[in-house]
């Protein structure tokens, strides 16, 4: 079968497959924080808030927008002299990770290029893959070879066997611990960013084993919408949540528009909990 280790029936633990530290990860995934990382006081007030509502904490240390140029707030800083490509913050990067330790929940590092695994793999709890990155294939075979969980968002132009592809591709190198975020679609419609695919979500439970993290920040980009959207996508099956959240969303230092405020926050992450007792 072309995809034989994607494939296959559900076992009761599959989500036992990601790790929360040394212990395998019993519960859904909750994976809040913002959509950068501004500074020690920004991640201290953040996590010291919503820390206990999260499995994972995500934020950005990585400034790489859609165009070179849009390195936000990071642009005329010194390059970095640790090997690893200009636009990351190592400082941020090892205080991110610290404060990961301190509250005991893994923090979730995107990479973007093969090259800086080396340096930023002692400060990362997990990696994700970004959408834009969903089909680096030289990328994900490389973190099949590393012994901590994958995030791999779809593509928003990705299909279903694309999709499949990809995580073979990590499968490849013997990693397993993977898990899909769907983040959402290129599409005609104009109402959201990006529109988020409810749909995909129930056909990945029903064909796979792999585990799907709805992310309803990105996959609309409109934050008076991202509490119903997450419900949905749990609804339709989906393993956790992934949403990002600021103490001042209007004065964050990235998308803007998406991140909800710190009690929406802890409102969605108790909601779900509800709607997957009810379910």
């Amino acid at each position: 079968m072309l995809y034989k280790n994607t494939f296959g029936p559900r076992q009761p633990d599959d989500m036992l497959a990601l790790r929360l530290g040394p212990r395998r990860l019993a519960a859904p995934i909750a994976i809040g924080g913002p959509c950068s990382v501004e500074s020690e006081e920004q991640i201290d007030r953040i996590f010291g808030a919503i820390g206990g509502h999260v499995t994972h904490m995500r934020g950005g240390v990585f400034r790489q927008g859609t165009y070179p140029g849009s390195q936000g707030a990071w642009v005329g800083e010194p390059r970095p002299k640790c090997g690893v490509s200009p636009g990351w913050r190592m400082d941020l990067l090892r205080m991110f990770h610290a404060k990961s330790l301190e509250i005991g929940r893994p923090n979730v590092v995107e990479v973007l290029d093969i090259r800086d695994l080396d340096a930023i793999y002692p400060y990362a709890g997990a990696f994700q893959v970004g959408m834009r990155q969903a089909q680096h294939y030289a990328l994900l075979e490389e973190l099949g070879r590393q012994d901590k969980p994958v995030f791999l968002k779809r593509g928003a132009w990705q299909k279903l066997g694309e999709l499949l592809g990809a995580i073979e591709y990590v499968f490849k190198g013997g990693n397993t611990e993977v898990a899909v975020i769907e983040r959402g679609s290129v599409s005609f419609m104009d109402h959201v960013r990006w529109d988020l695919s409810v749909s995909l979500i129930a056909k990945l439970k029903q064909l796979t084993r792999v585990p799907v993290v709805v992310d309803a920040s990105h996959g609309t980009g409109d934050r008076s919408i991202v509490k119903a959207m997450t419900l949905a996508g749990v609804a339709a099956g989906a393993d956790g949540f992934l949403c990002e959240t600021h103490y001042d969303p209007d004065g964050s230092l990235s998308d803007v528009e998406q991140a909800v405020p710190l009690e929406a926050f802890i409102d969605i992450a108790e909601s779900v909990a509800r709607l997957r007792r009810a379910l």
